[in-house]
């Protein structure tokens, strides 16, 4: 995604960023729009390893004057339910 488009609508929703090189999928619970960046905190579906460090969350973000960062990586995933009927 873009700096301009990370508003506050996209709070609570799934989404898929980049965490150690990898697409990791999760739920995004905050913002920070600074002067010079726009952060986004992604609270992962599964705890995920990296080295001896075990991480539940992560910051993706962008740099508003260039969109440099892992920003660029995260994507809305469309939740789909599949309704089932009963058999009468």
């Amino acid at each position: 995604m873009k700096t301009t488009e990370i508003n506050q609508s996209i709070i609570g929703k799934r989404c898929e960023c980049m965490f150690t090189g990898m697409m990791v999928k999760g739920i995004i619970t905050e913002i920070e729009d600074c002067k010079y960046s726009v952060n986004v905190k992604v609270v992962f579906d599964s705890p995920q390893q990296w080295g001896d460090d075990i991480y539940e969350y992560d910051w993706t973000w962008g740099r508003k004057s260039d969109e440099f960062g892992p920003l660029k990586y995260l994507k809305l995933i469309a939740v789909s339910y599949t309704h089932l009927r009963a058999h009468e």
